[in-house]
């Protein structure tokens, strides 16, 4: 019998690939001193030949077929680079941690949202990094709900989520497309499960202002001068750890005329309002949920990610001796990125898990700690088609938001100083608190409508919150919130809210208009006659009693009334914010922002 170890037969495996010869062994591909000099490097060197080159070829295209047209299962799928870039950079960032991969199935039926919800039903880790996602119309109302749902059991685990914000600019819906487009034509929009306020939103930045060292040398024995960013090469030997310092950033958009849309994702949600933790200098007072909250490197172009995927890793980083590197950007870069920060937070801290880290993140960066590079230059604006949603009706048909001071719908809070801002996470005590969500809501004029009011707890928090509903001061709008108190005690409570608007009360010639004595407000009186079918559905009141401001126009009083008829305006088309309120103890105080769309 022959005795082998997994590992000679892994090298035996690999002369397969390699025309019969297994390549010399290492444990690692070079050797470095305590201040990162390389001492000694090892390249690929032929070591044994296990079988002849027309063996090798023939196994080689035996272990094709049983995968093309037998029973074998492919080694590799459409999305084993996005696992690799993952696990590699969550690795490479909190090095050390344990990592799990979630997989959900191999059928069409199965994706990224089956292991999502996975992970957080099995509470697999403390922290969760999501790559993948719909925008909000495709993914719809209800589905994203499920998934707030999801991320808020998550975070009553301990569980924190960071997930990307896409890489179509503010056009999240073109970049669900298979291939990404050139122009979007689907309007505004943002993605789930970033926008969901329980999740961590990450959007993409890019370098800025680096430029390259000048390069010596024939190809492919080239060497890079250093610069004020980047350490330079010597030998024609590649430099891994070559940064120098923070390297200036600008919003990620990589677009060009006739090119497809790459760019950073951002924007408003139209699904969720404005949770109460989302404030400070910059946010905008829109009454719905803005992202992204944080954004970190994602240009493929300037500069990307090394990734070694489907065996592409041969030299180094490199396919071969001189071949060329494996490069990934993205959104998709940044979320494993945060993910393994907050990994480190965690560690710090001595906690088994965070939960929601959104509510810190923002307290931080209002004491402008330092934690936060703030991004104040570049935009995520892309081309539009003329005449789809959101593109403008003239000259230039495109769309989307620029970087300003402090939170912007670009770049967020902006990328992080992972030192500074764990440094800060450490000297910031959270007490037991709540936080106040919400979903927007549509309806028409003179329609009543519901939505959802949560109260989330942080921080352990038990008790009882009173919530209060405070409505737009214009558009005669009415709120209740049932029940007007909630208990929270390790979970999400919720309460409906009910909106009323009004509708344009119309009357005709021959209606009685009575002058109250101080003339300074008249009642009047609309005798509606109703007709049958009216009052089968329930009409039985024929008064309308309305207190009306004296002197409104077209209502008569002291002018002798209308001539032809008229109406009182209802509730105009457009957006409003209405102000949820909740009170505990008499020292915790939040509120949250509902908007209402009227049609």
């Amino acid at each position: 019998p022959v005795s082998v170890t997994p590992f000679e037969m892994a090298l035996v495996a690999e002369s397969v690939a390699t025309g019969g010869v297994i390549l010399e062994p290492h444990v690692a591909n070079r050797i470095e001193d305590s201040d990162g000099n390389v001492l000694r490097r090892f390249g690929p060197k032929d070591w044994r030949r296990a079988m002849d080159p027309a063996t090798a070829a023939t196994l080689r295209q035996w272990m094709i077929q049983v995968v093309e047209r037998g029973t074998g299962t492919a080694a590799h799928n459409g999305d084993e680079g996005e696992a690799d870039l993952d696990l590699e950079w969550a690795g490479a960032v909190a090095k050390g941690a344990n990592i799990t991969y979630v997989v959900a199935g191999s059928t069409s039926q199965s994706g990224a949202f089956d292991a999502l919800q996975f992970a957080i039903d099995q509470n697999i880790a403390p922290v969760i990094s999501n790559s993948f996602g719909l925008c909000e119309s495709d993914i719809g109302t209800s589905n994203a709900k499920v998934v707030q749902q999801w991320a808020q059991q998550a975070n009553v685990q301990g569980q924190s989520i960071t997930s990307a914000t896409g890489d179509a600019g503010a056009a999240d819906c073109d970049g669900d497309a298979s291939t990404p487009p050139i122009v979007a034509k689907k309007g505004l929009s943002v993605d789930v499960p970033a926008a969901v306020p329980e999740v961590t939103g990450v959007g993409g930045t890019e370098f800025d202002g680096d430029g390259p060292g000048s390069v010596t040398g024939t190809t492919p024995n080239t060497d890079a001068g250093a610069t004020q960013f980047w350490s330079g090469t010597t030998g024609a030997a590649d430099a891994v750890s070559s940064a120098l310092s923070y390297i200036p950033e600008k919003a990620w958009n990589d677009g060009a005329a006739g090119q497809p849309i790459s760019s950073g994702g951002g924007g408003t949600s139209n699904i969720f309002g404005k949770p109460s933790w989302q404030s400070g200098p910059g946010v905008p007072a829109d009454g719905v949920r803005d992202v992204p909250d944080v954004s970190l490197n994602a240009s493929p172009n300037h500069d990307g990610y090394l990734v070694c995927t489907k065996g592409s890793c041969v030299v180094g980083f490199r396919n071969s001796a001189a071949g060329n590197f494996t490069v990934f950007g993205g959104t998709s870069a940044g979320a494993p990125t945060f993910a393994a920060i907050i990994a480190i937070a965690n560690q710090a801290l001595q906690t088994s898990g965070l939960g929601s880290v959104n509510p810190t993140l923002y307290a931080i960066a209002v004491a402008n700690s330092g934690a936060f590079h703030d991004i104040q230059k570049g935009n995520i604006i892309v081309p539009c088609a003329q005449g789809t949603p959101n593109c403008p009706a003239t000259s230039p048909f495109q769309f989307g938001f620029s970087t300003t001071a402090r939170y912007d719908l670009a770049t967020g809070l902006g990328s992080v100083d992972a030192n500074a801002l764990i440094n800060a996470w450490m000297s910031f005590t959270p007490s037991p608190d709540f936080a106040l969500g919400s979903f927007s809501a549509t309806t028409t004029s003179g329609q009543q409508t519901s939505t959802t009011v949560s109260v989330d707890p942080i921080a352990g928090f038990t008790g009882t919150v009173d919530l209060t509903c405070t409505p737009p001061a214009t558009g005669s709008i009415t709120c209740s919130l049932n029940p007007a108190s909630v208990s929270v005690n390790g979970s999400t409570a919720t309460a409906t809210l009910t909106i009323g608007t009004a509708s344009a009360a119309v009357h005709s010639p021959g209606e009685f208009l009575w002058l109250s004595a101080g003339g300074g407000m008249f009642a009047a009186i609309f005798v509606l006659p109703l007709s049958a079918r009216k009052r089968r559905a329930g009409f039985l009141s024929s008064l309308l009693a309305l207190i009306i401001a004296a002197g409104f126009a077209g209502c008569g009083g002291g002018s002798g009334g209308s001539g032809g008829g008229g109406s009182s305006h209802g509730t105009a088309a457009g957006n409003y914010n209405l102000t949820i309120t909740g009170t505990s103890g008499g020292s915790l105080s939040h509120t949250a922002t509902v908007r209402l769309k009227v049609n």
